[in-house]
């Protein structure tokens, strides 16, 4: 015996009963927007397409966003109209709402990031970077405790673990270990 299968869900076999039934989907796939989303819903009037949304949360305020994918809890959650950004963690780019072209991976790596073009890799690495745009940061903990003013700037290279956000443009910033009290090591190479 079955039942009627509705748009977007499933049909599953309960063995108790032997029969069919409709059941919300684990995953949609939206053939006129090109969308697919596991763990979560699309709003129904978002007009973006072609994203892949997996995990709880994942692009739910999404209105005309297009060419995104987020992975994990809480990536892309307030995304609504930016472009081409890959987040994958866990609260990966959770804050982006119109930026484009972002690149975060890892646990909460760009977290409270409203910007575009930044690539952010490693657990909470630019996690308290704002608005500093086509920025590259990699380490765990790069870009983190930024402070108040600071994680605004534009045009950086930061490789590291745990080197804090900086407020100068145009920094290239290497270094090896953790740095404590937010003091930078004297090898820097930037404007000032």
């Amino acid at each position: 015996q079955t039942s009627s299968l509705s748009h977007g869900h499933e049909l599953r076999f309960d063995s108790s009963t032997s029969t069919f039934t409709n059941a919300a989907p684990h995953s949609v796939f939206d053939s006129v927007k090109e969308n697919l989303s596991a763990g979560v819903t699309f709003p129904s009037d978002s007009t973006g397409s072609s994203n892949t949304a997996i995990g709880a949360q994942v692009m739910q305020n999404i209105s005309s966003a297009g060419d995104n994918v987020g992975l994990g809890v809480e990536a892309l959650e307030s995304l609504t109209s930016g472009n081409d950004n890959v987040s994958v963690g866990k609260r990966a780019s959770a804050s982006l709402q119109t930026g484009s072209l972002n690149t975060h991976i890892g646990d909460s790596a760009g977290r409270y990031s409203t910007a575009s073009e930044n690539t952010f890799v490693g657990a909470s690495a630019g996690q308290d970077y704002t608005t500093g745009s086509r920025n590259i940061l990699i380490g765990k903990d790069t870009g983190v405790n930024a402070g108040a003013g600071v994680g605004t700037s534009n045009n950086c290279l930061i490789i590291g673990n745990g080197v804090p956000a900086v407020q100068n443009d145009r920094m290239l910033v290497l270094f090896n270990g953790e740095l404590h009290n937010g003091h930078l090591p004297s090898n820097l190479i930037g404007d000032d």
